[in-house]
């Protein structure tokens, strides 16, 4: 038979956005009798009535699904995970965030992998729900499309560790009781895990070629969140597992590319430093023209950028594999996504200096709405209103600082840093520009959402020569159970997974 797997959703106030992860994982393609369901519900507002209402209907058709809640929020999404983990009856854990609708074959193309009895985790693609609603959304995804296309592939098959990405995951039960299980001392707690396993002997492994959708940060305050979120937690897992790492006898070429993979946060604090610095830099060297000599390394950041360039190029046509089109879209957003890259760095590198300081913080969520919702997720109680007065003064600030020194430059005869400038007064403006946008009501409601409105249950986009992904013999039983899943766990027909419910429970249309 098909091993046990057991589903587990996170969630902690997200409304119907996690009811509509539910619907998905119930409708996925596997034996009823060997699936299992678990609301993992953190949550204090109207998301814990949704999802009892949506638990009890399962239930009452037939599926294993169990809705668990914790008096209190110890450990946050790591917590929630040790939890479950405690009482779920799967061989296997997979893991999808709220806001992700895996499609109904996804663990019919996973599971085979496990065939393999060293294999600890299968990490699968993200695709974007909501990737064209917005420039932020499309810079975004521009971005992650480097790490799924590009990056994860690229360590998979040269055989390197690799990161969970925290969702859309398969994990073997024993693989993360071997590591130590869930623990909660950073904010990735998905990184800490895996990078435990793989020193235990585990391996992780990428497919590319199975994907969840999901969505992206719909304003910048969320991307910001996020951001925090990751770089301070990369900071964490490399202040807590660089010791054991460096210690571990892995071959060097592999352990060079797990430690420069711990350091990837630092990045931030150069860029930051760099940007930051340059004005004075330029006043220096116009002042003392010998300075120049000495700073005869900014010279080979034209290579770096280059090859930067590349990379993205070679993400781009794996989704466009017209070379024309490719090169156009990776001119047009590149030096876009540079440019918000720099605007938040001084941001990611607060992040990542708590993170190596040890400071602590609590987990904040990602803001995310339902898509069929007419605006963007509001503030989360939480928000440190002090501290994003204090970001928008110093990006209002930064803007004519760079523009000034974009400006010396080209007078004093000294263009080196000129691009620099520009992109970070471009970079610091969009992201002003973001916020204030944001902060203004819109009268006539979303005009992004009207003009593309994404489809909540669309296919995964297909990559540029897909590869098939392993068979055995798990994948008989599953199309038995495939056509009485879809009579228990599918939405009503024409209706959206995310469709909003009228009161006592009936489903009404968005209007």
């Amino acid at each position: 038979p098909p091993p046990h797997v057991t589903v587990q959703i996170p969630v902690y106030n997200e409304g119907r956005v996690a009811v509509g992860a539910l619907r998905a994982a119930a409708a996925l393609d596997y034996p009823r009798e060997r699936l299992e369901i678990q609301v993992l519900d953190d949550s204090t507002d109207g998301t814990a009535a949704l999802l009892a209402g949506e638990v009890a209907r399962l239930r009452a058709a037939g599926l294993d699904v169990h809705n668990l809640r914790r008096s209190e929020r110890v450990g946050f999404k790591a917590g929630a995970l040790a939890h479950g983990l405690a009482s779920a009856r799967g061989e296997l854990v997979a893991i999808f965030d709220a806001d992700f609708r895996p499609p109904a074959d996804w663990l019919r193309r996973t599971v085979p992998h496990f065939a393999d009895p060293g294999l600890g985790a299968l990490q699968t693609r993200w695709e974007h729900l909501n990737a064209d609603r917005s420039l932020i959304t499309r810079l975004q995804a521009f971005g992650l499309d480097l790490h799924f296309l590009i990056e994860q592939p690229g360590r998979s098959a040269g055989g390197f560790f690799l990161r969970f990405n925290g969702t859309a995951g398969l994990w073997r039960r024993r693989a993360i009781e071997d590591a130590g299980g869930w623990q909660f001392d950073t904010l990735t707690e998905d990184l800490d895990l895996a990078y435990r396993a793989q020193m235990a002997g585990w391996r992780v492994r990428f497919d590319d070629t199975v994907a969840a959708p999901a969505q992206l940060p719909e304003t910048i305050q969320g991307l910001k969140i996020q951001q925090f979120r990751w770089n301070k937690g990369q900071a964490e897992a490399m202040r807590k597992l660089l010791p054991q790492l460096l210690r571990h006898p892995l071959p060097w070429p592999a352990k060079a590319q797990a430690v420069g993979h711990l350091l990837n946060s630092t990045i931030f604090l150069i860029v930051a430093a760099t940007t930051l610095l340059s004005v004075p830099l330029l006043a220096a060297v116009h002042a003392v023209p010998r300075y120049a000599e000495y700073f005869a390394w900014i010279a080979p950041a034209g290579l770096n950028t280059v090859a930067f360039g590349l990379f993205y190029l070679l993400a781009v046509v794996r989704r466009h594999p017209s070379w024309p089109a490719a090169l156009a879209r990776v001119t047009l957003f590149l030096p876009l996504f540079v440019a918000v890259v720099i605007g938040i760095s001084l941001h990611n590198a607060v992040a990542t200096v708590l993170g190596l300081a040890g400071v602590r913080s609590p987990f904040r969520r990602t803001p995310k709405r339902a898509l069929d919702e007419p605006a963007a997720p509001a503030p989360t109680p939480d928000d440190d209103e002090r501290a994003s007065r204090v970001s928008a003064v110093l990006e209002a600030a930064a803007v004519p600082t760079f523009l000034l020194g974009s400006w010396l430059g080209l007078r004093w005869g000294i263009p080196a840093l000129v691009p620099l400038h520009l992109l970070a007064a471009l970079g610091f403006s969009l992201v002003l520009g973001f916020r204030l946008r944001e902060r203004t009501p819109a009268p006539d409601g979303d005009r992004d959402l009207r003009r593309s409105r994404p489809a909540q249950d669309r296919a995964p986009e297909p990559l540029r020569a897909p590869t098939s992904a392993p068979t055995s013999a798990p994948t008989r039983n599953f199309a038995a159970a495939a056509s009485v899943r879809s009579e228990v766990a599918s939405p009503p027909p024409h209706h959206d997974a995310d469709a909003p419910l009228a009161a006592g429970g009936s489903r009404r249309h968005p209007t």
